[in-house]
């Protein structure tokens, strides 16, 4: 899924995830004993299949659309987080916020698991215990893990494939982007964002404020609380290179700008290194003119 990303929660929050589902249950079958006098043989098999295929029921079919559409929602709401600020809001406020995210968030997946359809339900059932299990812990590493990757590139192309939205790709380089277009429909926007560098790429994205002249250029050289007030974040996507990641965004009428803010020469074997502090990073690719914009018409 565009990831489900969700802003840090801290690991001391213990958030109870809503359980799905009970044991089944078993009905005790008679048997005939061994000195039983066994049954004449008719040939009923013909009227015994059909009177089983009506009585039957048939299981219903998977809403794909309800489906796609609670992942989506799923995966926007999740890519945004709890609405607060970690960094000011005390630990009641915190906790406050946190619990509110998952209560909002949980009928979301349930009702993504109630339509899921067969071609992914596995997937589905991956991405679905490994985000309530990050609600739940506050551990957000469990969207690190490859079988998390997998099922969450697996379930964004059944999206893509299968559902009504719009579908943009777009490439990093070193230090571009290619195929962004110059202008998207209003509505939610499947972007399926491919690192074909050697360093590791990020799609920061940005809708300008209403009234705002100046360039993406001239934004991006503003200090950055300056810049902020004149945008309003609209997504993100992230990808090391040889990977891609797919991300849902809701976009509305307006011009937006996206950028990416790694330091240049970030390669995967400096990754650890960069973020430790141990070596000093470059300057944001977007120095190197890694930025573009588009227009997006109502």
């Amino acid at each position: 899924m565009a990831r489900f990303r969700a802003v840090t929660l801290l690991a001391c929050l213990t958030l109870a995830a809503t359980a799905c589902g009970g044991a089944a249950e078993t009905t005790a079958v008679d048997t005939p004993t061994a000195d039983a006098a066994a049954p004449a043989v008719t040939d009923t098999t013909s009227e015994t299949t059909a009177a089983l295929s009506e009585a039957a029921p048939t299981p219903a079919a998977a809403d794909v659309t309800a489906f796609c559409d609670a992942l989506v929602q799923a995966e926007m709401m999740s890519a945004r987080g709890p609405d607060i600020d970690f960094e000011k809001a005390s630990p009641e406020e915190i906790e406050k916020a946190v619990g509110s995210f998952a209560e909002e968030l949980t009928p979301m997946l349930d009702a993504m698991m109630a339509e899921v359809p067969d071609e992914v339900a596995d997937e589905a059932a991956t991405l679905d215990r490994l985000l309530r299990q990050a609600l739940e812990s506050g551990d957000e590493s469990v969207f690190e893990e490859e079988e998390f990757r997998q099922a969450d590139r697996t379930v964004d192309e059944f999206v893509l494939d299968r559902c009504d939205y719009q579908s943009v790709d777009i490439q990093a380089v070193e230090y571009a982007y290619d195929g962004v277009p110059q202008t998207v429909q209003a509505g939610t926007v499947g972007i399926d964002f491919s690192n074909a560098g050697a360093e590791l790429h990020e799609m920061a994205l940005f809708r300008l404020n209403d009234g705002v002249t100046e360039s993406v250029e001239e934004l991006l050289q503003m200090p950055e609380e300056k810049a902020l007030k004149k945008v309003t974040e609209a997504g993100h996507a992230f990808a090391f290179p040889g990977t891609a990641d797919i991300t849902f965004i809701d976009l509305e009428p307006g011009n937006y700008a996206m950028a990416c803010f790694v330091p240049v020469g970030t390669t995967p074997d400096k990754l650890e290194a960069l973020e430790s502090g141990s070596e000093p990073g470059g300057p944001p690719h977007f120095t190197e003119g890694m930025f573009a914009e588009f227009t997006v018409e109502g």
